[in-house]
């Protein structure tokens, strides 16, 4: 039994223990299992599938999610059973378990939250390279993308395996509904008089919050640095356009659509590597906060923390999905938003080279200047896709042009122009050439060729002529 001495350390109930923070835990733990795997079932049924370095980042950051949203959902049920500080932390929940299970619990929550974290900062890291120094995507991949795997794989199972040997997972009923970094009991790191710790050191902890605190602080700054040049390319390529026009030094142009195209590119990938940060901060924040002011007791924090921290897969799987419906959209303006994110979820597979494109990189554009090569014969517009009906079928409306006949149009119809943030919907600002060619009239046809075959016919008239002149 514990004495009354320490007993006082329990008295105070807080929100992660009563049923709202279980129940909670559980429902948005689930909610963020489905989530990521559904952002798993799109990425295998895409055209592209897994040769995108982003594509990449993402299955990895929703198995790591997976993970941790799997022992989050398992709230008090691997708790140690029979533990006397745990009947007396008294949390509203079933508890099954024993020390072995909770330190499991505890080990794949860690390691999966700290996945997570790292797989956003190398997602960061990519848009740098790929956006703002204009690296080569076969380079990305070759040099970059797997020292960025192998890093955040090592320092991950490295922290999570070394609070496991020194029994650090155990219940916290002032921070989490599940077992996580903390002594047992929770209140031995209080100053005296508080009781000894069981599981756990004092000392220990201290060391653990240290290192990730200076771990977590290098995400942040790498985070932070890698927006920061995205955002100065957006800068830049956006101060260009400002530029007068041609005369007095002024761009031309030609060279003014090429700017707007890029500009339009690479700001929907920057506000795409924002709207991921955000989640990431969104989920932690409530976390975050408690954890830099301990002194921050706000019942509403406690009360938010549930709700937000599990639901980072979901906040991923608005963010995934969203741009999918966007860039499959702009492929085929007649396309809803429900027909295309069904198109996306159910479909046995549906094409994405638009979004590809704008990651990947074009001659022209962001990610990889060479890496994608028009052919010599003829040159696919990326507007140009096919995509499954979902009865058996595919619509397709490509075109393809030769080189010459692209350079002729790419004042009006330009590499970038369908997957550029600019509607598409806006009438007469871009010309569709499959359709402009399938309306082209017959009869215009029909007299071109007539004349060409009059002419054929007169120069074999001439040549035939001239030995009986000479």
């Amino acid at each position: 039994m514990v004495t009354n001495e320490y007993a006082t350390w329990i008295e105070e109930d807080m929100p992660y223990t009563t049923t709202w923070g279980v129940v909670t835990s559980r429902i948005t733990g689930s909610i963020s299992i489905i989530s990521s795997a559904l952002i798993l079932n799109v990425i295998l049924r895409s055209s592209t599938r897994l040769s995108s370095t982003y594509h990449r980042i993402m299955m990895i950051m929703s198995v790591y999610d997976i993970i941790n949203s799997v022992a989050i959902a398992l709230t008090t049920l691997p708790f140690p059973k029979d533990d006397k500080w745990v009947d007396l932390y008294n949390y509203d929940g079933m508890i099954l378990g024993n020390y072995a299970t909770c330190a499991a619990q505890g080990f794949f929550q860690f390691f999966g939250q700290a996945g997570s974290i790292f797989y956003y900062t190398i997602l960061c890291v990519y848009y740098a390279c790929a956006v703002a120094l204009s690296m080569e995507a076969k380079k990305i991949e070759r040099f970059v993308e797997p020292w960025m795997h192998l890093i955040a794989t090592i320092i991950s199972v490295w922290l999570s395996l070394e609070i496991l040997i020194n029994n650090g997972y155990n219940p916290a009923p002032k921070r989490t509904s599940w077992c996580t970094l903390t002594p047992l009991p929770y209140s031995c790191i209080e100053p005296l008089p508080s009781p000894p710790c069981e599981r756990g050191t004092k000392k220990y902890q201290r060391h653990m919050e240290r290192t990730l605190d200076y771990t977590f602080a290098v995400c942040i700054i790498l985070i932070l640095f890698s927006l920061s040049m995205v955002c100065a390319k957006v800068t830049k390529l956006y101060l260009e356009l400002k530029q007068p026009r041609r005369g007095n030094g002024g761009m031309t142009e030609r060279r003014r659509a090429e700017l707007d195209r890029l500009f339009r590119c690479v700001r929907a990938t920057f506000i795409q590597a924002i709207s991921y940060i955000m989640a990431l901060f969104i989920s932690f924040m409530p976390h975050f906060l408690l954890n830099v002011w301990p002194k921050l007791d706000d019942t509403y924090i406690h009360v938010v923390a549930p709700v937000t921290y599990p639901l980072q897969g979901l906040f991923n799987f608005v963010i995934f999905v969203g741009a999918k419906v966007y860039h499959l959209r702009r492929t085929d303006s007649e396309l809803s938003f429900k027909k295309a994110l069904h198109e996306i979820i159910f479909n046995i597979s549906f094409e994405d080279d638009a979004e590809a494109m704008v990651l990947s990189g074009t001659p022209s554009g962001i990610g990889a200047r060479d890496s994608v090569q028009p052919s010599v014969e003829s040159l696919k517009l990326p507007y140009g896709t096919c995509r499954s009906t979902g009865e058996g079928s595919r619509h397709c409306s490509n075109v393809r042009i030769s080189m010459n006949e692209s350079r002729d149009n790419s004042l009006s119809i330009g590499a970038w122009d369908d997957i550029s943030w600019a509607s598409q919907s806006d009438n007469g600002s871009r010309v569709n050439l499959s359709k402009g060619l399938s309306e082209a009239p017959s009869e215009n046809l029909s007299h071109n060729l007539s004349r060409l075959t009059s002419h054929t016919e007169n120069l074999h008239d001439g040549l035939s002529v001239a030995p009986s002149i000479s």
